[in-house]
């Protein structure tokens, strides 16, 4: 896959991936470019006889295994699947703390309307903790934290003021009035009704090319090129309860809001369709979250 100056390359083998690096490598030279090395990551989702570096162009490359982590276009990757959705998730809210604090003098600053200063959270911070989430699958226990950390964040901009004599729940409820009145100068949505709105609009672009590999990821299903015939082959699902997937959400919206399409992928062609029910699936994804 590549994505301006950044690749991403899949073998099935240790041979087969230092072979393509070699012909990235000459093609490279070509033109007169070279793969950076430190840059350049193996990951593997096997840890069994694994070397740590492995020589690729005359460059030492490290070897990731599944409970390493790399940064790749903004998001950290990681083999391991079981955590993939928990790990980019700390690193959104990690993100969104370092934005925070870097906007941090604007943003607590009494001197500046409480409008602007909301304007600025939701410009800078929203964007940033909201990164790539629309295709991930999230828990309704992660989607509350994630209006948990918002709502924290607005405290901190509306201010605090404590009195020695007032109770902490008291407090608490003054503060939220606060952040309440404030949100009516100008309007910040919970992150996870925006994130709500993101996701609905992503299946607007999936959907738009049937061709293209994301909805062909999307649509693909493991039994969909086996040969039934062959039972040596046959696809096996672990114990226990599925892995949430990205799109659920969307599948279970669409069987009930578009019951005569097979997928959401098919509800989502027909566009205009599609946006009269947004804010039917932005309520229907916070319904399912609280």
């Amino acid at each position: 896959m590549r994505y301006a100056d950044d690749l991403m390359i899949y073998a099935k083998s240790w041979q087969e991936l230092c072979h393509m690096i070699e012909l990235l490598c000459e093609e490279l030279a070509n033109i007169g470019l070279h793969l950076n090395t430190s840059k350049t990551k193996l990951f593997t989702t096997t840890s069994i006889d694994k070397p740590l570096f492995i020589d690729i162009a005359g460059g030492m490359v490290e070897v990731l295994t599944g409970t390493d982590f790399h940064k790749y276009l903004g998001r950290h990757l990681t083999g391991n699947l079981g955590i993939r959705s928990t790990a980019e998730f700390a690193h959104r809210v990690q993100c969104a703390w370092g934005k925070f604090h870097k906007h941090r003098p604007a943003l607590m600053n009494k001197r500046v309307s409480i409008k602007l200063r909301l304007e600025l959270f939701q410009s800078v911070v929203s964007p940033c903790v909201l990164f790539g989430l629309a295709s991930l699958p999230l828990t309704s226990s992660q989607l509350r934290q994630l209006d948990s950390l918002q709502r924290r964040m607005l405290r901190s901009i509306a201010g605090w003021t404590r009195c020695d004599s007032e109770s902490w729940s008291a407090t608490m409820s003054r503060v939220n009035q606060r952040v309440d009145d404030a949100v009516r100068l100008f309007p910040v949505a919970p992150w996870s009704r925006q994130l709500a709105t993101r996701q609905y609009h992503l299946a607007i672009r999936v959907a738009a090319c049937c061709e293209s590999w994301p909805a062909k990821a999307v649509c693909w299903h493991p039994q969909s090129n086996l040969d039934h015939n062959n039972t040596q082959h046959q696809p096996f699902r672990s114990r226990g309860r599925p892995r949430r997937k990205w799109d659920d959400f969307l599948t279970a919206f669409a069987r009930n809001a578009f019951p005569h399409h097979a997928t959401w992928v098919e509800a989502a062609k027909d566009k205009r369709n599609w946006l009269a029910n947004e804010s039917a699936f932005v309520d229907f994804f916070a319904g399912s979250e609280s």
